[in-house]
C-alpha cells in the first residue's frame, strides 16, 4: 500500500490568477491605473497608496473590500483561471495517490465562490478546501493548519507564510513570483521553484 501524502496549496497567485485575472482589471477599470501582476512588489498591499476615493487614500479596509468584491464578480464567470501547469501537477499527484487539500486566508464571504471556483477547474482532483482567515478575526493561520492537519507538503508564494510554515517541518514549495524574488530569507524546509512545471515529487 503506498503511503499517501497530504499536499496543501495556497489559492490565490499559486493555484489562481486572482489579481491578474480578477482584482486588477476591474481596478484599473474603475480607478484608472494601471496595476500589472509582473511589477507586484508587495502581494500584502496590491493597490499600495495609489488607489484613492474622492481624493481621499483608501484605507486597509476598503482596499480589503475591494480585493473580496472583484473575486465575487467573477462567481459564473470564471474569468479567474489557474495558473499555468497547475490544474496537469495536480492531477497528477492525486492520480498517484496524494491527498491534496487547498489552504487560504481569504475572507469568509468567499467560502460559497472559493469551492465552486476550484472544483470547476480541478474537479474530484481537491479533497477539501481550508480558510484560516487569520487576516479576518480568524485564530488558526496556515502554519497551525499544517502542523494539525500533518501536512508534508504546502505548495505557496508567499515567504512570511512560507517561513512559518517551514518551521513547522513542512516542505514549503515556494513558486517564484516578483513579490518574493527580492525576499533573501532561506531555511532547509523551503525550496524555491520556477513554475508548476518544475515540481516534480
Amino acid at each position: 500500500m503506498i503511503q499517501v501524502e497530504r499536499i496543501l496549496v495556497d489559492i490565490d497567485e499559486t493555484s489562481a490568477h486572482t489579481v491578474r485575472d480578477g482584482v486588477y482589471p476591474i481596478v484599473n477599470a474603475q480607478y484608472w491605473t494601471n496595476f500589472h501582476i509582473e511589477t507586484t512588489l508587495n502581494y500584502r498591499d496590491v493597490f499600495w497608496d495609489n488607489i484613492s476615493e474622492g481624493w481621499i487614500l483608501i484605507p486597509t479596509e476598503r482596499k480589503i473590500q475591494i480585493f473580496n468584491e472583484a473575486i465575487l464578480q467573477d462567481r459564473w464567470k470564471n474569468h479567474i483561471q489557474p495558473i499555468e501547469w497547475s490544474v496537469e501537477t495536480i492531477r497528477g499527484f492525486h492520480e498517484w495517490g496524494g491527498d491534496v487539500w487547498m489552504l487560504t486566508a481569504r475572507h469568509p464571504i468567499l467560502k460559497e465562490y472559493t469551492p465552486e471556483w476550484i472544483r470547476h477547474h480541478y474537479g474530484d482532483t481537491v479533497s477539501r478546501v481550508l480558510f484560516s482567515n487569520c487576516y479576518h478575526g480568524g485564530k488558526r493561520t496556515k502554519s497551525d493548519i499544517c502542523r494539525e492537519e500533518n501536512a508534508q507538503i504546502m505548495i505557496e508564494d508567499d515567504m512570511d507564510y512560507a517561513l512559518e510554515i517551514a518551521r513547522e517541518k513542512v516542505l514549503v514549495l515556494l513558486l517564484r513570483k516578483p513579490w518574493n524574488e527580492q525576499r533573501k530569507e532561506t531555511h532547509r524546509n523551503i525550496k524555491r521553484v520556477d513554475s508548476w512545471e518544475d515540481i516534480d515529487l
